[in-house]
C-alpha cells in the first residue's frame, strides 16, 4: 500500500509541476514589436505584480492587476524627457498599454494584446 501511495503522490507532484506557468519575474530587453525593430531600445523588469523599465527615451512603471500570465496593466507612469530618436517611444508605450497576455518560453517573453505582439529576451 505504501508503494502505491508513493506512486500516486509522485504522479500528483509531477502533474502539479507540469501545470505551473514559468516565472515571469526578471529583466528583459525588447527584441521587436509586431516583428519589427523600433528606433532605440527598451527594457522591461517584472517583479511580482510590478513592471518597470526604460523605453527608448523615458523610464516607466506600472502594475499588473491580473495574475500572470493574464495582463491588466494599471495606467503606466513615465518620465517626460524629450526624445532625440523619433518613432520608438510612442510605438512602444502604445503597444505596452494594450497588452492582455504574457507567455514565456525559455529566454523569450512575448506580451500580446489586440493587434500587437512585443517580444523580449531575458537579460
Amino acid at each position: 500500500m505504501k508503494s502505491f501511495s508513493a506512486a500516486v503522490l509522485g504522479v500528483m507532484l509531477m502533474a502539479g509541476c507540469a501545470q505551473q506557468a514559468p516565472g515571469f519575474d526578471g529583466s528583459y530587453t525588447l527584441a521587436d514589436i509586431d516583428g519589427a525593430a523600433i528606433p532605440g531600445s527598451a527594457t522591461l523588469v517584472i517583479a511580482g505584480d510590478q513592471i518597470s523599465g526604460q523605453g527608448p527615451c523615458n523610464a516607466y512603471h506600472g502594475q499588473n492587476r491580473a495574475a500572470w500570465p493574464a495582463v491588466d496593466l494599471s495606467a503606466i507612469a513615465m518620465t517626460r524627457r524629450a526624445c532625440i530618436t523619433e518613432g520608438g517611444e510612442g510605438a512602444f508605450h502604445a503597444a505596452l498599454g494594450q497588452v492582455t497576455a504574457a507567455e514565456r518560453s525559455g529566454d523569450t517573453l512575448v506580451l500580446t494584446g489586440p493587434g500587437h505582439s512585443l517580444r523580449f529576451t531575458a537579460d
